[in-house]
């Protein structure tokens, strides 16, 4: 039976930690995380001329990330070193190219997966129900929410960040039952963002003079204007960035090192009395403010709307807005909250289901708002 103490011990450890190499291969456990160059020098992909093979040692490298144990019933998911340097703040050695970010145990029957024997934590079991006096006594959860399909609790138990997962059971005829039962669990250290989730600070927030958002004045603004110029110029951009081929509806030069993405739109412009359309203009139709480690970036470092802050919670935006949202949107992993704000601005609030808090802010100009549902 797996050591669940010892295995949860590994968290942040990298992927060359010897006692961690000692803890697989005597699980006999042998897939490991590689990069591209390894799987190139393995020869992984061969190259028939037909195939992408860039694409694909890409892809692969991404899903090496995962290592599955289907016989023991756990995965380990594993981060890139850059990546998980971009969200904590505590690394293992220099040498390690990867780093072990999550651990998740699996009931029989999930996914691909036996069942997992070891303790789970908070003495919690498989199969056990919501109404269960052990699960009751964990108290409240943080959030309970659809992710995948899967009712979601989230708690932190140990100093640890646990999700764990019900699912409806099925009888023979494939009825699911109303009482879904605990059918996974994920573990993982707290990062950076979610100690300002679990402490925000919404009084200091509520007293801020507000601060004009970075490009908060040009977005509706034809990118022609004198202001959109202006803005250009602040994010060190030129007009070579707009011209035809290049990418007429946004630009992601700034994504992953300023976490700033531009959206354009091109909008009739209607130059009679009578009101019909003789030409269009492209004009800024919304600005993007991504999270420090969201897909990569380096993050954007300055004001948001509403005092917002990346890791802030859903009902965290709500409380320092002080009114719940005009419109609201999920997916399975993503929910966005979208306000009213300054002139006709609309502001998207894209929060991650999982972790629970804030990723990106989109600010959105007028002209797109009942695309948005807020009239």
């Amino acid at each position: 039976m797996i050591d669940t103490n010892e295995l949860l011990g590994f968290l942040g450890r990298g992927d060359d930690d010897p006692d961690l190499q000692r803890f697989l291969a005597a699980n006999r456990i042998h897939d490991r995380p590689k990069t591209v160059a390894q799987l190139a020098d393995e020869e992984f992909i061969e190259d028939d001329g037909e195939t992408d093979v860039e694409y694909e040692l890409e892809q692969a490298a991404q899903a090496s990330m995962v290592v599955q144990s289907e016989r023991l019933g756990f995965c380990l998911k594993f981060e890139t070193r850059d990546d998980y340097s971009l969200v904590n703040d505590v690394l293992p050695e220099p040498d390690s190219s990867f780093v072990l970010n999550e651990v998740a145990f699996f009931a029989k029957g999930v996914q691909i997966y036996q069942q997992y024997t070891g303790a789970l934590p908070g003495g919690l079991s498989f199969g056990m129900k919501r109404e269960d006096s052990i699960y009751r006594a964990l108290g409240a959860p943080l959030a309970r929410r659809d992710i995948y399909e899967t009712s979601t609790d989230l708690f932190i138990l140990n100093a640890l960040i646990v999700n764990i997962g019900f699912v409806e059971e099925q009888d023979e005829d494939g009825n699911k039952s109303k009482n879904p039962s605990l059918a996974l669990i994920h573990v993982r250290q707290q990062n950076l963002f979610d100690k300002k989730m679990l402490a925000p600070n919404i009084s200091s927030a509520k007293k801020l003079t507000p601060t004009p958002i970075l490009g908060e004045a040009q977005i509706g603004s034809a990118v022609s204007s004198p202001e959109v110029a202006q803005l250009f110029a602040t994010l060190g951009l030129d007009d070579d960035e707009m011209y035809d081929g290049v990418c007429p509806e946004e630009i992601t030069r700034l994504t992953e090192p300023k976490g700033i993405t531009l959206y354009f739109r091109d909008v009739p412009n209607t130059t009679d009395q009578k009101k019909k359309a003789t030409s269009s203009e492209q004009r800024l139709a919304g600005i993007s403010y991504r999270r420090r480690g969201y897909l990569g970036s380096k993050g954007y470092q300055g004001k948001l709307p509403f005092s917002f802050e990346f890791g802030d919670s859903p009902q965290t935006l709500v409380a320092k807005v002080g009114r719940l949202p005009e419109n609201t949107h999920s997916s399975d992993q993503l929910m966005s909250y979208y306000w009213k704000y300054n002139s006709g601005l609309i502001v998207q609030a894209v929060s991650s289901l999982i972790d629970w808090q804030l990723y990106r802010v989109t600010v959105h100009a007028p002209f797109i708002a009942s695309e948005l549902g807020v009239s």
